[in-house]
């Protein structure tokens, strides 16, 4: 039976009695991704190479499968996915979950830089308004336009 490690804190809350000791590390991401459909796993190395781990048709099927690894791969790879598994030596590791990479951060546009972006630009010729318009974009997101 795992169990995983213990913490006196929960989501910053401090317990009134701390829990059991637990005998390994909680599942992490850790530099560990896969491809779009899950079928090959990637472990990212401090030397810039990834360690590939592959798995059965069938193997893929059941709740947690297990990946054996297959090569190791030198450069970039476009990984679609993070996940997070067990592993249970150098050769195998078992998949926990996975979830999508997270999407870069995009800074918003200003309301006046949206409105230019758009086609038709002849529609705001001759528009003028009061500062920077992020007025008329609080008003437009509140409905009190």
């Amino acid at each position: 039976m795992r169990r995983h490690w213990n913490t006196s804190e929960v989501m910053g809350k401090m317990l009134r009695q701390a829990y059991e000791t637990y005998w390994m590390m909680p599942p992490r991401h850790d530099g560990w991704f896969a491809n779009d459909d899950s079928s090959e796993l990637y472990h990212l190395r401090g030397d810039f190479s990834y360690d590939v781990y592959s798995c059965s048709q069938a193997e893929r099927r059941t709740r947690r499968p297990t990946f054996q690894k297959i090569r190791n791969v030198v450069g970039d790879i476009k990984p679609s996915r993070l996940v997070s598994v067990d592993v249970y030596d150098e050769w195998f590791v078992m998949l926990l979950s996975t979830a999508q990479v997270p999407r870069a951060f995009e800074p918003r546009m200003s309301f006046l830089d949206t409105l230019h972006s758009w086609p038709n630009q002849s529609l705001w010729r001759y528009f003028k308004c009061d500062g920077d318009g992020e007025w008329i974009r609080r008003a437009i997101m509140m409905g009190t336009l």
